[in-house]
């Protein structure tokens, strides 16, 4: 075998050695375009001469009365023949640069530019193209194909190593090939030509694309990001847990496309998903094949489809991949012996399955919160017992612990007058839940948007239980009726089916929604979780654990001879409605056009943690830097540093493209003098007071407070002893058996 593995490494290596000089050798001279002039309303597109694979940078000269939209596009013998960006030629700016990958031979590359209508001018701006060089890039083209190809070794590599180990593999062959093909069923929207334009998925290309900018100007970890809001920054890395999306981002930044980035996210995600499910459902159930269906139930439900490939609810999706890690040890904490020397792991298991949840979406947190107090309050009298109280306390000191380094800029800049909830207008939170109707419905549209159903149901999210949903509870109902349970599982079956319950109820407009969103002590956190149907993905987990017992229970009892025929039945059923409601939305959905995340870095399509009296307008139409009694001799910028030369007069100042946010310092080039940061009367900028009749540079650059990063060092330490601990048990983890 150890010859085998040395075989296929040098192959490998000889494979990579060869594809790297076929890419060197494809040599390109650069293209220079040039007096370009765009006058009024009109739109320019030039063609250029054929070009080869790589990536390619674009670097344009210019001078601009308003913003310009700019990309790159062309059709070749390979389909899609270029992926670009959307990019901004800013009228504050001079030089533009990106950059855009090709896959084969392109007969007919161009650049496209053209009027950004946003701001409603129709009159009175001009762009003048001094030159536009189109250059490949040797060694992003390099990295790029070494890249490619290595996905393509690695494959064929699990595949070879996989037939080698057959023998070994075949008692588990079950159980692979249904893991494997929920994973491929949950996947096919990735496969798919084109990214589809889900709800958020702006929003969230922003985030990763931000957080590779910041990274790649020093800044670690990432709390703001640079270029959105039309580079006037943003901190929507204090709010919005960010840790997984470093992964798409580090893609980003080894010369990826962003939307190869993403699809590499989301099938990393479902990977994640199913083996946690797995893992935990397995154990819940004690029966590997029970886990595998519950696993198909969970993975493959309506509303995780939805969240994955209609609303494209990044943070949402990824937190519902740590939620049955949740119920594992919730489930280990309150039904197993409390004598088992596995018994304290559950506290490790639980700070890890919420730990995943904070650095992922904080509304998830808010509503497995509210699920884990009922749970308690369920089982109020084993909560007291002496090793139960201590595995929740402790977990609940490891999870502050750990999570530190993002509660403290949270709760920090909560206390800035920010729009952090959002009220909803009309009939309120309530409106946008689910009807009876809804939730047991059919899923026949695949598209949809948040919409109160004034008008009907028509253009509203199809969001429902979904057929292996419904025929869970049926199956449940039928082990509860006919008393099929053992007698020491009365009490889970019945808080199971109260949990869901409570879910289904939740995610209603039957809930009283509207009336808690009075009270004014629990109002935020109701305005916060927005979309009452959200509470799905909570009932998936209770009905992914319901089918387990169920499962279990049918199995020694008098269906048994009809388990694998349910089964069965139920996994076909999951994948039948994932592919179905997968399918009508990647063929009604738009396709998106531009999968840089640059608008919303622009335009800030969410407002979300801005300043409450933000004049949003002035934003978006001038991110010039302006001077009172001085004039402006130069700008230097890079990230969340901006240096800006100046020659000042009496009683001026300067007012910088850059939202007012705490923690930024403003320091004089040559002096080393620091001088104070004041708000705009808008908070739209920072105005800093410079000294009369002086010539210099002032640099206003971000700066984390030592309380942050006292914060950073806290999780870091509690994070690997979390880990050491989680490694030194793992036996006790992966050997746990529930009541046994």
């Amino acid at each position: 075998m150890k010859k085998k593995i040395v075989i296929v490494c040098l192959l490998n290596l000889i494979i990579l050695c060869l594809t790297g000089m076929k890419i060197y050798r494809n040599a390109r001279e650069d293209i220079l375009l040039s007096d370009v002039a765009i006058k009024d309303n009109e739109r320019y597109r030039e063609v250029f001469d054929p070009i080869t694979e790589g990536v390619y940078s674009v670097t344009v000269e210019y001078q601009a009365t308003d913003n310009y939209k700019v990309k790159c596009g062309g059709t070749g013998n390979q389909y899609p023949g270029i992926y670009g960006e959307e990019h901004w030629l800013k009228a504050s700016e001079t030089v533009k640069k990106f950059r855009f990958w090709v896959n084969g031979r392109i007969d007919a590359p161009y650049i496209w530019i053209e009027h950004d209508d946003t701001n409603g001018r129709t009159e009175g701006f001009s762009l003048d193209v001094k030159s536009i060089r189109i250059t490949r890039q040797y060694r992003a083209s390099l990295l790029y194909g070494l890249l490619k190809m290595a996905a393509v070794l690695g494959t064929v590599d699990v595949l070879y190593f996989a037939y080698l180990k057959r023998s070994a593999l075949r008692k588990h062959a079950y159980v692979i090939l249904g893991l494997l093909i929920i994973f491929l069923t949950a996947s096919m929207g990735v496969f798919a030509p084109g990214q589809v334009s889900g709800h958020d998925l702006y929003f969230h290309l922003a985030r990763i694309r931000g957080t590779a900018d910041a990274v790649m100007t020093g800044e670690f970890p990432v709390k703001m990001q640079p270029e959105w809001f039309n580079g006037y920054g943003h901190p929507v890395s204090v709010f919005y847990g960010d840790a997984l999306l470093y992964v798409p981002a580090a893609l980003y930044m080894l010369n990826i496309p962003l939307e190869f980035c993403y699809k590499i996210y989301v099938l990393l995600i479902n990977m994640g998903t199913i083996l946690i499910s797995y893992f935990c459902f397995k154990r819940i159930s004690k029966d590997r094949y029970i886990g595998v269906v519950c696993t198909a139930v969970y993975t493959l439900s309506v509303v995780r489809i939805i969240n994955v490939y209609l609303r494209a609810a990044v943070g949402e999706y990824s937190a519902a991949m740590f939620l049955p890690l949740i119920a594992l040890a919730m489930w280990g904490i309150f039904t197993s012996d409390t004598k088992n020397k596995a018994y304290p792991v559950n506290s490790a298991l639980l700070c890890i399955g919420m730990t995943g949840i904070i650095q992922t979406h904080i509304i998830s947190l808010e509503m497995t919160g509210i699920f884990l107090i009922i749970i308690c309050c369920m089982n109020i009298k084993k909560v007291f017992r002496k090793a139960t109280f201590q595995v929740l306390a402790k977990s609940v000191v490891m999870t502050l612990l750990v999570n530190a380094g993002f509660f403290i800029p949270f709760l920090d800049y909560s206390r800035e007058n920010l729009q952090i909830f959002s009220e909803r207008d009309f009939y309120g939170i309530q409106g946008f839940g689910l009807s009876l109707y809804e939730l047991f419905s059919v899923n026949t549209s695949g598209i949809g948007r948040a919409n109160i159903p004034v008008g009907g149901l028509r253009g509203r999210i199809p969001v429902s239980l979904g057929l292996t949903g419904m025929l869970v509870i049926v199956l449940l109902a039928f082990v509860v009726i006919r008393n099929l349970y053992s007698a020491g599982e009365k009490r889970i079956i019945m808080q199971v089916l109260i949990l869901t319950g409570f879910t289904l109820w939740f995610a209603t407009y039957y809930f009283p929604w509207n009336y808690l969103a009075d009270i004014k002590y629990v109002q935020n956190i109701i305005f916060s979780i927005e979309f009452p149907w959200r509470f799905i993905t909570i009932s998936m987990v209770f009905i992914s654990i319901a089918a387990g017992v169920t499962l279990r229970n049918l199995k020694r009892g008098p269906g048994e001879k009809y388990i694998k025929l349910i089964m069965a039945g139920l996994c076909m059923i999951a994948a039948y409605q994932g592919l179905q409601c997968m399918d009508m939305i990647e063929r009604n959905m738009n396709i998106s056009e531009a999968v840089g995340g640059g608008e919303v870095m622009r335009l800030g399509m969410t407002l979300e943690y801005a300043y409450n009296d933000l004049d949003i307008e002035s934003v978006m139409t001038d991110n010039r830097v302006h001077g009172e009694n001085a004039d402006i001799m130069g700008l230097d910028r890079s990230g969340n540093r901006m240096a800006v030369s100046y020659k000042s007069k009496e009683n001026a100042f300067l007012e910088l493209p850059i939202f007012a946010y705490p923690y930024y310092q403003c320091t004089d080039m040559e002096t080393g003098k620091k001088f104070v940061i004041e708000r705009s009367s808008n908070n739209s900028r920072i105005r800093i007071c410079v000294p009369d009749n002086y010539e210099g540079t002032v640099e206003v650059y971000f700066v984390q407070p030592w309380h942050w990063r006292a914060a950073e060092i806290v999780s870091l330490i509690s994070f690997f002893a979390t880990a050491v601990y989680t490694f030194m048990r793992r036996n006790d983890i992966f050997d746990f058996r529930g009541q046994e």
